[in-house]
């Protein structure tokens, strides 16, 4: 699904609800059915369901209120509605906890890519750079690499 996702973003500025909000409920009931089958699966912590459905509102609200605040600071649309479902998404397959740490990844990856961009194109900084892609990377960094990193950091 990222690699799709990432893939219509970069190409079309628009994030498909089939990738988003219509896969949220597969991340909470894998998170709810997962921990119910036997054996050792993964290594990979998997987050309850309670954490899947905290982190989709978590995620996003969060980004939903970044766009809100930037309409009344600025008037315009910053960010389309498709971030915000994706990250709602990303909240359902991998938890609250790891919202902050893709939101911040995301946008430290897309700020270093997107001003080389914005500087080789010679449009300036009021070019349009989708963010879809970036929270993609960011979840699958978070996924595989989440735990030793957040433990560097804090």
């Amino acid at each position: 699904m990222l690699v799709g996702l990432s893939y219509i973003d970069l190409k079309h500025y628009i994030i498909p609800d089939q990738f988003s909000i219509y896969a949220a409920p597969f991340g909470i009931a894998g998170c709810y059915l997962i921990p119910m089958l036997d054996g050792e699966i993964t290594s990979i912590t998997l987050p309850t369901w309670q954490d899947s459905v905290i982190g989709m509102v978590v995620g996003a609200g969060l980004l939903l209120a970044v766009i809100g605040t930037y309409w009344l600071v600025r008037r315009e649309e910053g960010m389309g509605m498709g971030d915000v479902k994706l990250l709602g998404m990303i909240g359902a397959f991998l938890g609250w906890q790891s919202i902050a740490p893709v939101i911040f990844a995301a946008s430290l990856i897309g700020s270093f890519v997107g001003i080389a961009l914005m500087i080789s194109a010679g449009r300036g900084f009021r070019s349009q750079v989708p963010f879809g892609p970036f929270l993609a990377i960011a979840s699958v960094i978070y996924l595989f690499f989440g735990a030793p990193i957040i433990g560097l950091v804090f």
